[in-house]
């Protein structure tokens, strides 16, 4: 009996023994993942931090662990996790007892964005996540538009509004009015204060996967924002299979494009900015996506540059003195000049203009579509008021006149004349009778009839 009781203490001993040398260690001693740029491991927080490429889709990771010896992990190493939120990993040492815990994360940077404000009306967006939406945190202050660039703190009204709010600045109290936390992923329209002087809008937040954000679009104008950290070229913004079906018209504060299936964008809307807002026409319901790859291919858009066409957009807003931001509203004519015979005449280099009284309303020139395989026109028409009356000539490169045009329009807001596949019949005054359109009746040109789809406010 006394053997007995000497043996199993000697076992209980020895296992005790054993017990102490278990190993205590319990941490993740590095981390991969595909593609990653790289990762960091903080042993002190218990943090992995991912660093993935710009627009990477992060839904489906499987991080692989290197954890201390005889440890084992939970979930297990190489499986895979959704990483839009932070994952948590647990790592239970040899002993059974000693365990951490790691919050395994995508790392978002912080991006600065700066934008020129022009004075008057101008569309902008949130391209980045700031740490609070508040119009006063957002919208407190802008800057000099001219070096060193110093913080100028905005005077009285200021006017800001989303689609279903608006705000006004007051120095005495800040923004007033319903529009308190300003929208993610909406165009707001933006109206300075200042009559002379630009700008500059400055966001500090994070940065936006667009990979990850779809902005729903329904039938008739929606207002979108830009979710990518850089400017670019229009043709690479868009994951073009996610644009919806049917007609698109989009349009920013001063320029129009069209898209076509085959052709892709045409128009005088060649690149999209941080910071700025835009609007889309629809004919059906979708859900669009920006292309992360697409950010960085425009240029600055401080550096003034925008390739010519025979004409380019500024040269002719400047030479026919047109300011978009002097107006709150636009409106589109989809049309192309036919002669007597309704023979499609439109030439390259022609321009469309359109006037009210002495003043210049919109101009642009003549852009060849492959679909229908002719040249024909997009103008966008600025104007502070419905049913003001436009009318409308014509310009060649082989003539340097301007000749009228018969047709007349009554301006509506975000009104579209004419459609992508069926342009508007133009007839030069000498050759027709003239022809009005209203906002608020179908596009009648006489001697043919043409009914237009009317725009969706």
């Amino acid at each position: 009996m006394k053997k007995c009781i000497l043996l199993c203490l000697g076992v209980f001993l020895y296992s005790a023994g054993l017990q102490g040398q278990l190993s205590t260690e319990a941490q993740i001693l590095n981390t991969q993942v595909m593609d990653a740029d790289y990762v960091e491991v903080n042993l002190v927080t218990f943090q992995v931090f991912l660093h993935m490429p710009y627009g990477y889709d992060i839904r489906a990771l499987a991080p692989t662990f290197q954890i201390s010896p005889r440890a084992t992990i939970s979930p297990a190493s190489g499986s895979t996790w959704n990483f839009t939120s932070p994952v948590s990993y647990t790592v239970t040492a040899e002993d059974g007892i000693t365990k951490n815990t790691y919050s395994v994360e995508v790392y978002i940077p912080t991006v600065n964005l700066l934008q020129r404000i022009d004075p008057g009306w101008n569309w902008i967006s949130l391209s980045a996540v700031p740490t609070d939406l508040n119009v006063n945190s957002v919208l407190g202050s802008l800057m000099q538009y001219s070096p060193p660039y110093p913080s100028l703190p905005l005077t009285d009204l200021y006017y800001i509004k989303s689609a279903t709010a608006s705000a006004v600045y007051y120095t005495s109290i800040g923004w007033f009015g319903e529009l308190i936390n300003l929208p993610q992923y909406e165009m707001m329209m933006f109206k300075t204060a200042s009559i002379s002087k630009a700008q500059i809008f400055h966001l500090e937040g994070k940065e936006i996967n667009p990979t990850l954000v779809s902005i729903p679009v329904s039938p008739g104008w929606n207002r979108i924002g830009y979710t990518l950290k850089g400017n670019s070229l229009l043709k690479e913004a868009f994951d073009l299979s996610t644009l919806p079906p049917g007609e698109i018209l989009l349009k920013s504060k001063e320029a129009s494009a069209i898209y076509y299936p085959t052709s892709g964008w045409v128009g005088d809307l060649d690149y999209l900015f941080a910071l700025t807002g835009y609007m889309m026409k629809t004919t059906s319901s979708g859900a669009i996506k920006y292309l992360a790859s697409g950010s960085g291919t425009a240029p600055d858009p401080f550096s003034g540059f925008i390739p010519p066409i025979v004409f380019s957009r500024n040269e002719l807003y400047h030479d026919y003195q047109i300011d978009p931001f002097k107006y709150q509203n636009s409106a589109n004519l989809i049309g192309e000049l036919v002669d007597q015979n309704g023979n499609h005449v439109t030439k390259k280099g022609d321009l469309l203009i359109a006037s009210s009284q002495s003043e210049t309303r919109g101009v642009s020139e003549a852009i060849f579509v492959p679909e229908l395989n002719r040249y024909i026109f997009l103008l966008t028409m600025f104007s502070n008021l419905n049913e003001e009356k436009l009318r409308f000539s014509i310009k060649s490169l082989s003539d340097d006149k301007e000749k009228p045009l018969s047709n007349e329009l009554f301006f509506g807001t975000d009104e579209v004349y004419g459609q992508a596949m069926n342009p508007l019949p133009l007839h030069l005054s000498s050759s027709i009778n003239t022809a009005e359109v209203s906002n608020d009746r179908p596009i009648s040109v006489y001697p043919n009839t043409l009914l237009t789809n009317k725009s969706d406010r």
